[in-house]
C-alpha cells in the first residue's frame, strides 16, 4: 500500500495541491483503507463508510474525505 500512497501523494503534488490538502487526502485514503479491511470496494461500502463518518465528523471534513476517495480512483 505504501507504493500506492506514494503515487497518490506525487499525483496530488503534480496537480499543485497544497501540501496540507495533500496530507489531508492521503490521510483520508489511509483511514478508509484500514476501515475497508480487504473488503471489495463498491457503492454500498462507500455509503456505509459515509454514514459512519457523518456521525463523527463535521460536514466540511466529510466532503474532504469523500473528495479524497474520488480523486484516488482517477
Amino acid at each position: 500500500m505504501n507504493e500506492q500512497i506514494n503515487k497518490f501523494w506525487n499525483y496530488l503534488i503534480s496537480e499543485e495541491k497544497a501540501e496540507a490538502t495533500a496530507k489531508q487526502y492521503v490521510s483520508a485514503v489511509i483511514t478508509f483503507s484500514k476501515w475497508l479491511k480487504g473488503r471489495k470496494l463498491c457503492k454500498d461500502i462507500v455509503r456505509e463508510y459515509t454514514t459512519k463518518i457523518v456521525v463523527k465528523c463535521r460536514i466540511s471534513r466529510i466532503n474532504n474525505k469523500v473528495q479524497a476517495l474520488t480523486i484516488s480512483k482517477e
